[in-house]
């Protein structure tokens, strides 16, 4: 991991679906995937066509991606893949932004959507929370109480090849560029960590990837510490069982049971 954001709990939860194409690569192959943001359901999320970049500096901007385009040699292929249109005229849009000097609407809003489609063809995002107790998490993440969460060793997750990791800070305000010289990647950074309030209960920590041309990465299966099924989920208990022999000897497992005095849930240790 190249950088460290802020402070990281010992241990930080991930909230699956059984059926879903995260968790049955992450028992099958040992896989966790890094989204892009084009796939988050929050429209509001990393708004990067709407981050106030001043006007003084929008070339460097658009220097800095030709620059990262041009450095990192991202293949043509790997961004058809994600993009409603060829890379290649990506690449033929951001020469042309280059060296034209027009300021008009048109050529500002070309550019934030090119910044935009290159991002989210490019970077990838492993989302984690601090809480594994919250019922709106399980509502939302964990087909409604009938999925499980699994609970990572936050220093074994430091090894995988990523960037950054840390927080999510909540704000009302959207986040801003002050000043030059430019950074492109301090740019996507401070996007990618940055959501509105609403989604403070989220408790939600991320792990960066600035260059996720592979969005499967190989973990360690010792850094799953903990797994908890959902109070609706009872019918998985022999998956888990099956689970436990076969790949996870050391990881402790619970099943989440509503609670008698509060809303909330009781975690009992199968």
């Amino acid at each position: 991991m190249r950088k460290i954001l802020g402070d990281l709990p010992s241990i930080l939860y991930k909230f699956y679906n059984f059926d879903s194409k995260g968790y049955l690569s992450l028992v099958r192959d040992s896989n966790i995937y890094f989204s892009s943001p084009a796939a988050f359901n929050d429209p509001f999320e990393f708004p990067i066509a709407r981050i106030n970049v001043p006007e003084s500096i929008r070339q460097e901007c658009i220097n800095s991606l030709f620059n990262m385009f041009i450095d990192r040699n991202i293949s043509l292929h790997f961004l058809d893949k994600y993009k409603p249109f060829s890379s290649l005229n990506m690449f033929l849009k951001l020469i042309n932004l280059k060296y034209n000097n027009d300021d008009s609407e048109i050529i500002k809003c070309e550019s934030e959507g090119i910044i935009k489609d290159y991002i989210n063809a490019t970077i990838g995002l492993f989302s984690l929370s601090g809480n594994y107790k919250n019922i709106l998490m399980w509502s939302h993440y964990a087909a409604e109480h009938s999925g499980l969460c699994v609970g990572f060793e936050t220093e074994r997750l430091l090894n995988i090849n990523a960037d950054y990791i840390g927080p999510v800070q909540y704000q009302e305000q959207l986040p801003k560029v002050e000043s030059s010289p430019f950074e492109m990647d301090t740019f996507i950074v401070n996007a990618a960590f940055h959501k509105a309030k609403d989604w403070h209960y989220e408790q939600e920590f991320r792990i960066l990837k600035m260059e996720a041309k592979q969005r499967l990465v190989h973990i360690d299966m010792k850094a799953i510490h903990s797994i908890f099924i959902g109070c609706r989920a009872y019918w998985k208990a022999n998956h888990l069982v099956e689970l436990r022999k076969s790949l996870l000897p050391y990881t402790k497992f619970y099943r989440a049971i509503p609670s008698n005095t509060h809303f909330g849930m009781d975690f009992n240790e199968l």
